[in-house]
């Protein structure tokens, strides 16, 4: 898209005129900002559900002298983990840009 308005306001296609660099940068950081707002009402909203609603059951049963927990707290903790990784890692899909340019960092 920013290349087709490369070539509408430069007659250029390249992804790297020197005229749009600030456009360029413009447009990364809106990207960049849609991202981190995007993060951070997942986790919010993650973390609210956390709070409010039960979203799994767990079954502790007393054996003096342990208390045994099913599904395990190692369990738990590491879905819960990986539900929040899996939100942040969502962003690496969306790659920087070469400084002045709208081009991907190879």
């Amino acid at each position: 898209l920013l290349t087709k308005m490369e070539g509408l306001v430069v007659n250029t296609n390249t992804g790297k005129s020197t005229k749009l660099k600030s456009y360029y940068a413009y447009w990364e950081k809106r990207a960049f900002e849609a991202l981190e707002k995007m993060v951070t009402s997942n986790l919010s909203n993650f973390n609210a559900q956390l709070q409010s609603k039960m979203l799994f059951s767990v079954d502790a049963m007393l054996s003096p002298p342990d208390i045994i927990v099913n599904p395990p707290y190692n369990e738990l903790f590491k879905h819960l983990m990986q539900s929040v990784r899996g939100c942040i890692e969502s962003t690496k899909n969306f790659t920087r840009w070469m400084s002045g340019t709208c081009l991907e960092v190879p």
